[in-house]
C-alpha cells in the first residue's frame, strides 16, 4: 500500500513539474499566470483525494482564497518562511522568542517542546524563528534544518509534509540541481516528527526533557543524490520512523 502511494506521488509530482517545465520552454504559447496556478492547484487537490486525504482539500482551497498565492510558491517556498500561508499567533511568537539563542535545530526543538502548546504551534514557532533570523543546523547543515522545519510545517497545515519534500527535490532537479536524498530525508523526518507528536503527548514531552533528541533519534543522512525508486523512498521513511520511536 505504501509503495503504491509513493508511486502515485512520484507520478503526480512529475506531471505537476512537467507543466512548469513546458511553461518555461514555450512562453509564447502559455496560458496566463493565474490559469497556470489554478491548474496546478487542481492537480494537487486531485492528488490529495487520490491519497485519501480529501479532508485536506478544504484547507488548501481556503489558503488559496485567502492568500491568492501562486500554487508553486505555496508548495515550494522553501527558502522564505513568509510564503507558507499562516499568521503567527501570540503562542507561536512566544515559542519563536524562546528559541532566539538556539544554535542548532536540536536545541530549538527542545526549547519549543518545553512550551505548553500544541504540535502545530511548536512547529510554526520554529518556522517563525527562522523567518526572524534564526539559523539552525541539523547534522551540521543549515539546509537540512530548513527542510525538516518546512516539511513539518506543511504536515501541520496540510498533512502533506512528505509529498512536498518529494516535490521540492523534483523542482530542484528541473532547475539543473541534483535530486538530494539527504534533503528529502530531512523533510521526511520533519513530517514524521509531527505525526508522532500529534499521536503521543508523552512522546513529545520526551523531546522537551532531552530524553529524545535529533542527534540520537535520527539516522545519519548519507543517502546521496539521484532519482529514487519508490522502494528507496519507503526504505528512507522506515529508517527514519524506526530511529525516531526507539
Amino acid at each position: 500500500m505504501r509503495r503504491a502511494v509513493f508511486k502515485g506521488l512520484l507520478l503526480a509530482t512529475i506531471l505537476m513539474l512537467g507543466l512548469a517545465s513546458d511553461r518555461r520552454s514555450h512562453p509564447a504559447a502559455l496560458e496566463s499566470e493565474r490559469q497556470h496556478d489554478e491548474r496546478m492547484w487542481a492537480m494537487m487537490r486531485q492528488m490529495l483525494a487520490d491519497f485519501g486525504r480529501s479532508n485536506q482539500v478544504a484547507a488548501l482551497d481556503d489558503a488559496w482564497k485567502k492568500t491568492k498565492t501562486p500554487q508553486q510558491w505555496v508548495l515550494f517556498g522553501w527558502d522564505q518562511a513568509h510564503e507558507i500561508p499562516f499568521t503567527p499567533t501570540e503562542t507561536v511568537q512566544q515559542i519563536a522568542r524562546a528559541c532566539r539563542d538556539a544554535k542548532t535545530l536540536n536545541e530549538a526543538l527542545q526549547l519549543a517542546c518545553a512550551h505548553p502548546a500544541d504540535t502545530a504551534d511548536i512547529i510554526l514557532g520554529l518556522l517563525t524563528w527562522t523567518s526572524n533570523g534564526g539559523a539552525p543546523s541539523l547534522q551540521g547543515r543549515a539546509d537540512l534544518a530548513l527542510h525538516f522545519i518546512h516539511a513539518a510545517a506543511y504536515e501541520c497545515l496540510f498533512g502533506m509534509g512528505r509529498a512536498v519534500s518529494v516535490a521540492k527535490e523534483y523542482l530542484d532537479q528541473s532547475q539543473g540541481k541534483p535530486f538530494d536524498l539527504d534533503d528529502l530525508a530531512a523533510g521526511f523526518a520533519g513530517a514524521e516528527w509531527v505525526k508522532q507528536a500529534q499521536r503521543h503527548l508523552r512522546w513529545r514531552n520526551a523531546w522537551a526533557t532531552g530524553e529524545k533528541n535529533l542527534d540520537r533519534n535520527l539516522p545519519a543522512f548519507k543517502y546521496g543524490t539521484g532519482l529514487p525508486s519508490a522502494e528507496q523512498l519507503v526504505k528512507i521513511q522506515e529508517e527514519i520512523a524506526a530511529q525516531m520511536v526507539r
